[in-house]
């Protein structure tokens, strides 16, 4: 278990004023001027990412040929810097700002077999991961809602959303009788991702 810190994602220059110059911006009275102009919007006030992550791990040896690890982790972050949605009169893309807190949390397990007869080695790895995580605070800007993605605290992050089907409509008795097609449902798809690999291997001693 320990505390990270984070923000190398912003770059060097995140709380900076950064003017971009065009040799060629205006023209007045048919003269060519240059010109600069504010295309970034910043927050001075913006701090490290904190990540606390912890990890409880077993691993298991039987007869010298099987070998089994099963890892359980937790890691809740907080003050994740982000650029949240902002109105399209801003005129910029909205500022970063320590705004997320997410919590994530899963298991892993990997299960490999070796065996040797005469010269021949062989052996097979598996592994299974899943995960899932929760959005634990907004620092009460949400929900945010992008063009296909939805997030609101005690929701999966990012959740994708969408329109919900009713069918193929062929007359019009079936529209007039149909559910209505006003609303849009949030809808949390999928919040746990997983993951499964194999790989084995077949070898000759000589």
């Amino acid at each position: 278990m320990g505390i990270l810190g984070d923000a190398e994602k912003v770059g060097y220059y995140a709380t900076a004023t950064v003017l971009t110059y065009d040799p060629a911006m205006y023209g007045f009275n048919g003269v060519v001027v240059p010109g600069a102009w504010n295309n970034v919007s910043i927050n001075p006030n913006i701090s490290w990412e904190e990540s606390k992550q912890t990890n409880l791990a077993v691993d298991l040896g039987l007869f010298n040929k099987v070998n089994i690890t099963a890892e359980y982790f937790i890691n809740n972050r907080d003050n994740i810097l982000y650029a949240p949605p902002v109105p399209t009169e801003f005129g910029l893309a909205g500022p970063l700002a320590n705004l997320l807190s997410l919590r994530s949390q899963g298991m892993e397990f990997q299960v490999g077999y070796n065996d040797r007869k005469n010269d021949w080695y062989w052996s097979v790895d598996a592994n299974a991961s899943f995960s899932k995580n929760k959005v634990k605070n907004l620092a009460g800007t949400g929900p945010w809602i992008g063009s296909q993605t939805f997030t609101n605290v005690g929701y999966t992050y990012n959740l994708p959303y969408g329109y919900q089907a009713e069918g193929l409509f062929q007359s019009e008795t079936e529209i007039a009788n149909s559910a209505s097609q006003e609303l849009i449902f949030f809808r949390e798809i999928l919040n746990t991702k997983i993951r499964m690999e194999m790989v084995s291997s077949m070898e000759m001693i000589v």
